[in-house]
């Protein structure tokens, strides 16, 4: 359609209005392809980010140890705290579990073992595994017999001490060498299983050419007297004359004439002493006196 205006000069439009009706659409269309064309670029921008993390990830997730300490079972965690504690290994330092023996040293390791000996229910004894295994089970209140590693090592240093102060513990090394051979290991093993990460670092002593250890180390530790307070609910005697009966031979450690009879019975010919083996914890001995919990211990 041609216009004029005053002047005459005809004028003609560049587009009809069926054009300028089709280039009207034109923005609205191209923004939509404008507006799809990004959506699927950022949403595959998205993907190849997430894939490459978890090509990054995945080597790490394969290899990465658990950090639950607890992949065995055990009825104890449920006493398992931690806290921060002050350790001094110290050379030469002495303490109450060191030195020659001495009534102060011989308490404060019978006190470490009044919970050696523990009751374990028989649901405990199927999650560990041991049903098969024909545990004994006690008398007078029932339950299993066990015990928790942590005692045994215990037990085990305790074995290496009388090892060391032999001639004043009046016992044969022969007679010890075996037991103390798999207390070694035993200690071995479980400083192994529990690697302490702690950093032990050295200094330099103005008179000495040799570098010096520092053992004041600032560690994470297990509450021992809450595991310990857990334990004595459970514990028992094994010389009460009651609890721990053998089904065939009776009492296994039976008071004759007013004396706890600890030999172990005979091996081959052979008499077997337990006597050094045993927690020094006994029925008529007030120090150590053991409270029944056979009644209230599930």
């Amino acid at each position: 359609m041609e216009s004029s205006n005053r002047s005459g000069i005809t004028y003609e439009p560049l587009l009809t209005e069926s054009e300028k009706d089709s280039e009207d659409e034109m923005p609205a269309y191209g923004k939509k392809q404008r507006s799809q064309w990004w959506r699927h670029w950022a949403f595959s921008l998205l993907l190849l980010i997430a894939y490459s993390l978890a090509l990054l990830e995945l080597p790490h997730l394969w290899t990465r140890p658990s950090l639950d300490p607890f992949l065995t079972y055990t009825p104890a965690k449920e006493a398992i705290s931690y806290h921060k504690h002050k350790f001094d290994g110290s050379l030469g330092l002495r303490t109450k579990y060191t030195g020659e023996p001495r009534p102060e040293v011989e308490e404060a390791w019978g006190h470490l073992f009044q919970h050696y000996n523990l009751r374990f229910t028989a649901e405990e004894m199927e999650k560990l595994n041991r049903t098969q295994a024909n545990p004994i089970e006690l008398r007078n209140g029932g339950g299993f017999f066990g015990q928790l590693s942590a005692y045994h090592h215990l037990h085990c240093l305790k074995m290496l001490r009388l090892v060391l102060w032999h001639d004043l513990y009046n016992i044969s090394i022969p007679d010890l060498r075996g037991h103390a051979d798999h207390c070694i290991d035993d200690i071995r093993q479980s400083l192994m299983c529990h690697a302490d990460l702690s950093v032990v670092t050295f200094w330099w002593h103005p008179e000495m050419r040799k570098p010096m250890p520092n053992f004041h180390l600032d560690q994470t530790c297990v509450n021992w007297d809450r595991l310990d307070a857990w334990a004595s609910k459970r514990s028992f005697s094994i010389f009460d004359q009651k609890t721990l009966v053998h089904p065939k031979l009776g009492l296994s450690f039976p008071m004759v004439d007013g004396e706890i009879q600890v030999h172990g019975g005979h091996n081959h010919g052979h008499k077997v002493d337990h006597a050094h083996d045993l927690p020094p914890v006994w029925p008529e001995d007030d120090d150590h006196k053991h409270k029944d919990h056979s009644e209230h211990w599930q």
